[in-house]
């Protein structure tokens, strides 16, 4: 399956805030959505946009692991 294309005009990456981020999607063999590449500097082309900002999502923050030890 060929990767799926996003661009994010500014996008926070591990080194920090760059411009002009192509993301590549794609699936696992066990057909979960993975992320395959960011590249930077890269026009928008035919990609689909993202928005002006893009970054990471905090999954789960929210826990009651203290009260399993009440």
């Amino acid at each position: 399956m060929r990767p799926i294309h996003f661009h994010a005009e500014h996008a926070w990456l591990p080194d920090g805030f760059a411009a002009g981020v192509d993301f590549a999607a794609g699936a696992s063999d066990d057909g979960a959505c993975v992320l395959q590449s960011a590249r930077i500097g890269a026009p928008r082309g035919e990609s689909t946009p993202l928005g002006r900002i893009v970054v990471p999502g905090m999954p789960n923050l929210h826990s009651h692991a203290f009260q399993r030890a009440m």
